[in-house]
């Protein structure tokens, strides 16, 4: 079970790395100079910052999580995943 730890931690990095991606991806771009769309990029960068921190914490507290872990067991997989709470 050691290796399905080190293939879900690689998983839940990938994952965090994709929404990062996205989240930069979606930075709305100043088209012309003008001080309102400069205003509305900062604006969307300080939005970005924050939420960039939200998800940078919820990797850290997973990596945390599964750092105290030798192996993984099937119930604790299906726990991990976004979908499944119970």
């Amino acid at each position: 079970m050691k290796k399905l730890k080190e293939r879900m931690d690689a998983f839940s990095d990938a994952v965090i790395a994709i929404i990062i991606t996205i989240m930069v991806l979606e930075l709305p771009l100043p088209h012309h100079d003008a001080l309102s769309e400069y205003l509305q990029f900062g604006k969307s960068i300080g939005i970005f910052f924050i939420s960039f921190c939200f998800v940078a914490n919820i990797w850290y507290q997973h990596a945390m999580l599964f750092k105290d872990s030798d192996t993984m067991n099937d119930r604790f997989s299906l726990r991990s995943l976004p979908f499944w709470r119970s």
